[in-house]
């Protein structure tokens, strides 16, 4: 079939390969039963309403079920699984790939994915001609359902606080469709102004290691000069460490020269004061600023450096610098006027001046100005503010540094006092109606975290979103600064998260992160029982294809501990996650019904439905690899993770030999598994820095691993194998 009534996709979809006709009788007259579908196909075009097709090639009969968005999809696939069942058919499996050439075009326009599924024939051919019969009109039934349905256009848009906390938690997972899916949503919310906007753009490619997209933005330029967030400043810092190829345990293979010339434009922003943490786990970015402004010529960096930092290292890379023949000139940070300014006595009169000065002053030196402030004598500082022009100075300063991603048109935030100065802590934000820059918290001092008082106040607030939407800023505190907590506090958070009206694929996320630190303190039954009630609520409701795989991780983590509620797992949380994987099998990876399958023997206290399903597609995807024979190192600090990846991977092929190794530094067991294994897996989220260092110079073919579970392992294994990474 082809003509110029119809698309090009539609058109292709019929070809030569495609013997159904709809324009001419059919020979096989079994497939004149299908016409219908074509009719109400043609008239769905123009339409919002999904549509059926049919293609018949090589003696087998299938049927695509078509839809114009992805949430359609969905209830178009779960439309099939009550309506049509599988009597007569294969199960419905949404393809994003082609099997045939003739699937291709449609596959192009209908970028979420076609439903198909196999028609079976019997040997009877009346028998066929009812069944037919029954699947086309059962579809036709289906086709008239959508398109009786009302046509709501109800546009529901989630606070922006909530979708900014779904984003932290994507991120900090490095889950690369959620992070995209929220950024849009933040995109099309209008809620941050342009600026802001721009750095959870530069957080997106950064998660995603896309680190030339940072310093290509258009508005990279435009951004940098003016005051950069901590959490800005440090990806940036490692960015152009990951573009220049700086490895810090082999100073001696960077081209220093080729650097330099690459790192000018940059150097307003490093020459700057460093907006690093003065925290030992932020080592890395403070060796690599510590060189950047080596090669730029900076004055007095050694002294700049923290205590940790250790002498021996600097004075090593600084004769490396000088070895490789740069020519450092050397450049000042700040204009010989502010230096004049900050080395007066802390008085009235130098603050004046130099909050005079600062109306003029490039958007660079702000950060050592306001520092210089905050230093003044309490008595002075009382002076400074008495003056209403100085005291709004001041605060304008303030603002501009610890700009962070504050909600525009919010009458919420309206209502609250704003609290910028840098000596808040999170006692101030739990215990008071102000806004208090993530920044700040970030950097605020541990005696300013009172846990009894934090926990109470999470229990007892009556702005519990607020609290909700702080809380991934809040994980990264206690993990920067690894502060000592207990379970009663992080069961406040769990009960508080679990709870929310609305909820999303994210709040798995952060759920399964909040109870893992509660399992890492000690805890009792009773809170155990009542941490999985809370990521139990959540589960009923957002139970999904996207949300499985974090659920699947979540589940066979939870191993890594003890059970201490058996009846809760296997009798209430499992049965659910269970019929639901039954149901969508066929969409499934093989990384994920693999530990699906591990977790049906660990939980199920019945029969193994999982185990008996039709396991085509599990062998069609592992019988096309000769791997006999082969050795796969893993690398990977959580232990058991890594032993059921070897378990899985040792079921599914053949004689493959799997090394684990769990050496937090260079060792020679870890740098003889890297040379000699054919395949060499290294966890990032595990796996120490030390390690990394250690293997990235053995070899270049290293497969990457984001996640802690056994199903990341399995999948970043696969994805090599198979070539698709």
């Amino acid at each position: 079939m082809s003509s110029s009534k119809y698309p090009s996709w539609l058109n292709a979809f019929f070809s030569n390969e495609n013997q159904v006709s709809f324009d001419k009788p059919n020979a096989n007259a079994l497939l004149n039963s299908i016409s219908p579908l074509f009719l109400k196909a043609i008239d769905s075009l123009n339409s919002e309403n999904p549509f059926f097709l049919a293609s018949y090639s090589d003696n087998r009969l299938y049927f695509y079920g078509f839809a114009h968005s992805k949430k359609q999809l969905l209830e178009l696939k779960n439309s099939l699984y009550f309506a049509l069942g599988t009597s007569h058919t294969s199960t419905h499996k949404i393809i994003t790939s082609p099997d045939l050439g003739f699937e291709i075009e449609s596959l192009k326009k209908f970028r979420n994915g076609i439903i198909k599924f196999e028609f079976y024939f019997s040997k009877s051919p009346n028998q066929n001609q009812t069944n037919i019969n029954y699947v086309v009109t059962t579809l036709a039934q289906m086709h008239k359902r959508f398109e009786q349905r009302p046509i709501l256009s109800i546009n529901t848009k989630r606070p922006v606080g909530r979708i900014l906390r779904d984003f932290f938690i994507a991120l900090d997972q490095k889950d690369a469709d959620l992070i995209d899916e929220y950024k849009e949503e933040l995109k099309h919310a209008q809620g941050l102004s342009h600026r802001n906007f721009v750095g959870i753009e530069l957080q997106a490619y950064a998660a995603k290691e896309e680190w030339g997209k940072i310093f290509e933005h258009p508005s990279f330029r435009d951004y940098s000069n003016g005051i950069i967030p901590s959490k800005i400043y440090l990806l940036i810092i490692e960015g152009l460490s990951k573009i220049f190829n700086i490895d810090l345990e082999n100073l001696t293979d960077v081209d220093f020269g080729d650097v330099l010339t690459k790192l000018d434009p940059y150097a307003p922003l490093l020459l700057n004061k460093a907006s690093i943490p003065i925290n030992q786990s932020f080592e890395s970015q403070w060796k690599h600023w510590a060189i950047f402004n080596l090669l730029l010529g900076a004055k007095d960096v050694k002294q700049i450096l923290p205590n940790f930092i250790d002498e021996a290292w600097f004075d090593l890379a600084y004769k490396q610098i000088q070895a490789s023949h740069v020519e450092m000139e050397v450049r000042e940070a700040f204009s010989s006027e502010l230096k004049a300014l900050i080395k007066n006595d802390k008085t009235l009169d130098s603050a004046t001046k130099l909050l005079d000065y600062s109306n003029n002053a490039p958007s660079t030196e702000i950060p050592e100005i306001v520092d210089w402030l905050n230093e003044l004598p309490s008595k002075v500082i009382k002076q400074v503010k008495s003056v209403s022009p100085l005291r709004q100075r001041w605060n304008q300063l303030e603002d501009f540094i610890f700009d962070s991603e504050q909600i525009q048109d919010d009458p919420e935030n309206s209502q609250t006092e704003t609290k910028i100065s840098a000596q808040a802590t999170w006692n101030d934000w739990f215990c008071s109606n102000t806004e208090i820059s993530t920044d700040v918290l970030l950097e605020s001092d541990e005696s300013g975290f009172e846990i009894s008082l934090i926990t109470e106040r999470i229990k007892e607030s009556s702005d519990s979103e607020k609290i909700r939407n702080i809380t991934p800023t809040l994980l990264q505190w206690i993990q920067n600064k690894n502060k000592k907590t207990n379970a009663p506090f992080w069961l406040a958070l769990i009960e508080l998260i679990s709870i929310d009206d609305q909820t999303s694929s994210g709040t798995i996320l952060l759920l399964k992160e909040l109870i893992f630190n509660l399992l890492d303190v000690p805890h009792s039954s009773d809170e155990y029982t009542d941490a999985l009630s809370g990521i139990e609520l959540v589960i009923e409701t957002e139970l999904s294809t996207r949300s499985l795989p974090y659920i699947i991780e979540f589940l066979e983590r939870l191993h890594d501990y003890p059970i201490k509620d058996k009846n809760k797992l296997n009798y209430e949380i499992w049965p659910r996650v269970r019929a639901f994987a039954e149901r969508n099998w066929n969409d499934l990876d093989l990384a994920h019904t693999s530990v699906l399958l591990w977790l049906e023997r660990k939980l199920s206290v019945d029969i193994l439905i999982l185990s008996n399903l039709d396991k085509k597609e599990f062998e069609k995807e592992s019988g096309n690899r000769a791997l006999e024979g082969l050795k796969v190192g893993i690398s990977t600090l959580t232990e058991k993770a890594g032993l059921r990846a070897a378990e899985i991977l040792k079921s599914q092929f053949k004689d493959i030999e799997v090394i684990l190794n769990h050496d937090k530094v260079a060792t020679d067991k870890l740098t003889h598994l890297a040379k000699t294994a054919d395949y060499f897996i290294f966890c990032n989220k595990s796996a120490a820095h030390q390690a990394y260092y250690a293997v990235k110079g053995i070899t270049k073919d290293i497969i990457y691993v984001e996640g802690k579970g056994t199903s990341s392992i399995v999948r970043a294994f696969l994805m090599r194998v198979s070539g698709t990474n």
